[in-house]
C-alpha cells in the first residue's frame, strides 16, 4: 500500500530521502528520442545545474543524484529546523535568489538588493519563506517546474513535462543512506550506457571522482554534501562518516558484482577507482536492490522501521520483514 507523503516527510527534523521523478508517460525527453532521433542530452546539464544552484538556497544537502534519460534520482538530507537558524537577510537573500526579478525574461540584477529589502521589512512574509527553505516539497516544486518550463519553451509547447508529483522514500538510517546512494550512482552503468564511473555523465559519483582527482588524497575526506564548484559560503558537517575513498570503493565494488537482470557491470579489468572491497555480497547487495521495489516508501533497521510504522498509526511497514534480518551497524562499509 502507498502512504501520505505527509505521513513519511517528517518536517520537524527532516532526515535523509530518495527522491525521483520521472517524465511523463516515461518518454525521452532528457535524452535521445528512439522514434525522432532528436536528441535531449542538453536538458541533463540543466536538472544537475539546478539540483545544485538549489542546495545552495534550501536547507537541503545533496549527497547522491543521477540524471537519466527519462528520469532523474537525488538522495539528499532535508534540515528543516536548519531554517529556523538563518537570520532574515539570509531567508531574503536565499528567496530572491530563486524568485529574482526579471526584466524582458532576463535577470534584473538591478533591482535585486532593493526586492531583498523589501522582503525583509515584510516580518510576515519572512517566516512564510523561511519554513519554505527547509520543505522538501518547496525544494522539489522549484527544481521541476523550473525544467518544464524550460523545457516547454524550447519545445514551443504546453503540458505536461513530469509524470506526476515526484516519488519519495525515507532512509531512517545510515546504512539505508548508503545503499541508496550506491543504487543511485550505478544507474549508468546498470543501464549499459557505459562500463566506468569516471564516465558516468550527470552523477554524483563522477563528480566525487573529479573532486578526488583534484586533492592529494582521499583516505580522510569525508564524502561530504554535493555543493556548486564555486560555492564557497555554504559548508556543512558531513551527516556520513564514510570517507569518500571508502565510498568510492564501495561504489567501484557494487559495480563490478553482475546482475542478470541488467545489462552493465564494470568489467573486471576496467580500474575504475580500486581492484575490488571487501567482503559480504550476500548481505550488502540485497539491500542495495531493495531501492528498486514498487511502492516502497522507507528503508531502515528494523528498528526503524518499527518506530516510523508508531508514528504514522500503522502495524507494519513494506520491508519490514527484510529489515528485521539486516544489521544495523555500519561496519565493514565505512
Amino acid at each position: 500500500m502507498t502512504y501520505p507523503r505527509s505521513h513519511l516527510i517528517d518536517r520537524e527534523n527532516g532526515g535523509f530521502y530518495h527522491l525521483i521523478t520521472r517524465c511523463v508517460r516515461q518518454a525521452w525527453l532528457c535524452g535521445k528520442d528512439p522514434v525522432t532521433g532528436r536528441s535531449f542530452d542538453h536538458r541533463r546539464q540543466w536538472i544537475e545545474d539546478r539540483m545544485l544552484k538549489l542546495a545552495t538556497c534550501f536547507t537541503v544537502e545533496l549527497y547522491a543524484y543521477a540524471v537519466m534519460s527519462n528520469h532523474y534520482h537525488i538522495v539528499l538530507h532535508v534540515d528543516p529546523k536548519a531554517a529556523l537558524e538563518l537570520s532574515d537577510k539570509q531567508v531574503a537573500k536565499r528567496w530572491v535568489t530563486l524568485c529574482p526579478p526579471t526584466r524582458y525574461g532576463e535577470v534584473d540584477e538591478g533591482r535585486i538588493d532593493s526586492w531583498v529589502e523589501a522582503l525583509m521589512n515584510d516580518p510576515k512574509r519572512v517566516e512564510v519563506c523561511r519554513r519554505r527553505l527547509g520543505d522538501l516539497s518547496w525544494f522539489m516544486r522549484f527544481m521541476n517546474e523550473h525544467i518544464a518550463r524550460r523545457a516547454n519553451a524550447e519545445d514551443g509547447c504546453t503540458g505536461r513535462f513530469w509524470q506526476g508529483r515526484f516519488e519519495s522514500n525515507v532512509l531512517l538510517d545510515e546504512r539505508a543512506a548508503y545503499s541508496c546512494m550506491v543504487y543511485v550512482d550505478l544507474n549508468p552503468i546498470r543501464a549499459g550506457i557505459t562500463n566506468q564511473l569516471e564516465k558516468s555523465e550527470h552523477t554524483s559519483v563522477k563528480r566525487r571522482i573529479d573532486l578526488a582527482e583534484e586533492s592529494l588524497t582521499t583516505a580522510d575526506l569525508l564524502a561530504a554534501p554535493l555543493r556548486p564548484l564555486n560555492d564557497s559560503l555554504h559548508r556543512h558537517t558531513p551527516r556520513l562518516e564514510i570517507s569518500l575513498g571508502n565510498y568510492l570503493a564501495l561504489v567501484d565494488w557494487t559495480g563490478r558484482i553482475v546482475r542478470d537482470d541488467k545489462a552493465g557491470a564494470i568489467p573486471s579489468g576496467v580500474v575504475s577507482v580500486v581492484d575490488s572491497f571487501g567482503s559480504g555480497i550476500d548481505v550488502w547487495l540485497p539491500q542495495v536492490l531493495e531501492h528498486r521495489e514498487p511502492n516502497r516508501r522507507a528503508f531502515g533497521a528494523a528498528e526503524a522501521m518499527k518506530a516510523l510504522a508508531k508514528r504514522i498509526g500503522q502495524h507494519w511497514l513494506k520491508g519490514s520483514g527484510q529489515a528485521r534480518l539486516r544489521p544495523s551497524a555500519t561496519a565493514g562499509y565505512c
